[in-house]
């Protein structure tokens, strides 16, 4: 099979109003209604199949999602881009996506009903659902952070907490070891890196705390006020 046929099997949401999803990185709708799923779900059946019947190229495809990976953790724990951890976010997302999809497909092959091949893929579709919601707090966090100017202080102060909440939910989530996205070493460096943050975010303890709005009441002292508590 020629580069060209395959890259045109690889566009399993051509022709449904959902085209975006075939890009690198694709936007996946809030709210899926039943026509959506089961035209997603037909568009597995009937096309990403095709795109994956030789096995080769799926390992070949696989492999190169993970070295992308190994090269952003490398990247992740040297610089705190944002560019690079939304890339990290969307890879994870859009290489859960086809896992779910080639799951979805594997099933119904089988025999399965279209509902209970996606019972059956819970586990892909609960991955799925976390890294969508994580990468859309990551948007809406440098989104906030974009709004400020480079003179403000608080801008630096976000960009260590955006980073401390990509490596945390990194060295947090299961499935990046279940998939191979990351090697049991690299996850080690993650965890040491997010010790350094949490030393570099430790001065602004107290004005962290303070803007999460949270009654006094409702925190000890050593909680708002931990400076005067180890003075």
């Amino acid at each position: 099979m020629s580069l060209p046929n395959l890259k045109n099997k690889r566009q399993p949401f051509k022709g449904l109003g959902l085209e975006h999803m075939n890009n690198a990185h694709p936007v996946i709708p809030a709210v899926l209604d039943t026509f959506t799923v089961r035209s997603i779900i037909f568009q597995v059946e009937s096309s990403l199949v095709l795109s994956v019947t030789c096995f080769g190229f799926s390992a070949v495809m696989l492999c190169s999602v993970h070295q992308s990976m190994i090269g952003f953790v490398i990247i992740l724990v040297t610089k705190k881009c944002s560019s690079v951890q939304v890339d990290i976010f969307h890879l994870r997302e859009r290489n859960l996506l086809e896992r779910l999809a080639m799951e979805i497909s594997q099933f119904v092959s089988q025999g399965k009903s279209t509902g209970t091949a996606f019972t059956m893929s819970y586990k892909l579709a609960e991955d799925l659902g976390r890294a969508f919601s994580q990468r859309a707090v990551l948007d809406s966090v440098i989104s906030a952070e974009a709004k400020l100017s480079s003179s403000d202080s608080m801008k630096d102060v976000l960009g260590l907490l955006r980073t401390l909440y990509v490596l945390v939910n990194i060295e947090e989530d299961i499935s990046f070891l279940r998939y191979g996205y990351l090697t049991p070493q690299q996850s080690k460096v993650i965890q040491k890196e997010v010790g350094n943050l949490c030393k570099e975010l430790r001065p602004h303890a107290l004005a962290l705390v303070d803007s999460f709005g949270i009654p006094q009441p409702f925190l000890s002292p050593i909680a708002f006020d931990w400076v005067e508590a180890n003075s």
